[in-house]
This record gives structure tokens, sequence and C-alpha cells, in this order.
């Protein structure tokens, strides 16, 4: 093994000097300050590494340099599928808040948070698929993420399924707990 080490170790001896282009050696009494080697009143010995603290110190640019503010994009495929789950959990929120008339606001909200929550699983997938890794179990928060929303949409689905029936606001509430409690590990 020993034989397979000392070549490799004796090849990056040289690289060291490779990685060490900031060290100059200077003659007491001069400073590097941008690309000029400047005289300085206080002598230096040795070794000086150069930093930008000791670049911007003292010196003026020449150049005048504008730094333009990052701008966020206003719409992403991660603010799609952001906004999309948010989106059927405030309908899950108005369905439960709504009059209970049939074919009224109740029954339209709930057809609207399902369908957010089927579109945000979609975008999800298509646009996150990298990040769900099955190897890595429930334990990564990705995987949650995916697991708790795609349930929350499945409660939704279920609770439209069974409505007018008894059971369908439990399995809206627990869709929503759940798609809300997703929805919270990610952001």
């Amino acid at each position: 093994m020993l034989r397979y080490w000392l070549p490799f170790c004796l090849l990056l001896a040289p690289g060291a000097a490779v990685f060490a282009q900031d060290v100059l050696f200077l003659p007491p009494g001069e400073q590097v300050i941008g690309q000029r080697v400047i005289a300085t009143a206080t002598p230096l010995e040795g070794l000086v590494l150069a930093s930008a603290a000791d670049v911007t110190q003292g010196a003026t640019s020449e150049i005048p340099v504008t730094v333009k503010p990052y701008k966020d994009r206003w719409l992403t495929s991660n603010k799609v599928h952001k906004y999309l789950g948010i989106g059927s959990i405030g309908a899950a929120i108005l369905t439960g808040l709504a009059p209970k008339a049939e074919g009224g606001a109740h029954e339209q909200l709930a057809n609207v948070a399902a369908g957010l929550g089927g579109a945000a699983i979609l975008t999800g997938f298509t646009f996150h698929w990298d990040d769900i890794k099955l190897s890595n179990g429930f334990s990564d928060p990705d995987n949650l993420h995916m697991l708790l929303t795609t349930l929350g949409t499945l409660g939704y689905v279920k609770a439209v399924d069974e409505a007018p029936g008894s059971q369908h606001a439990g399995y809206g509430g627990a869709g929503a707990a759940s798609m809300a409690l997703g929805i919270k590990l990610v952001w």
C-alpha cells in the first residue's frame, strides 16, 4: 500500500507552489497594493500574503465599480410549486368556513383544494424529482415532505369523494393538517 501512496505524496509536493501564488518575496519596505509594488514606511520581513483588506486599505480604485443588486425572479418552478401547496391549504381552510350547502361554495372550494393539491404534487414530482431519494428513508425532510403532502392531497380527494357523508369532514381536516405539516417541514 505504501508503494502507491509514496509516489502520490511526492507528486503533491511540487503542487504546493501552484497553491502559493499569492505569496510574494518582497524586500523590506515594500508592499503590494493592487497590481503595484510600492514602498512603505514599515519594513516587511519574509513572506507577505496578499489579502483583500491589504488591497482596499489606502488604495483608491481608478475604475469605478458598480455592483448590481440581485433581483429574484418573480416566477420560478419552485415558487409555482410552493404557491400551489399553500393555495390548497388556503382553499381547505375556506372550505371549512364556507356554508355547507350542496353545490355551493363549500363544495366548490373543496374541489379547488383537491385540484391545487394535485397540481402541487405534479409540480413537485416534475421539478424536484432529483431531491427524492427513497434510499434515505423518511428521515430525509424532502421525502417526508413528499409523503405528508401526498397524504394531505389524498385526504382532500377522499373528502370530496365521501361528501356529503358524515366522515368527509375528518378526511378533509386530516388532509389539511397533513398538507400544512408537510409544507412547514420544508419552508
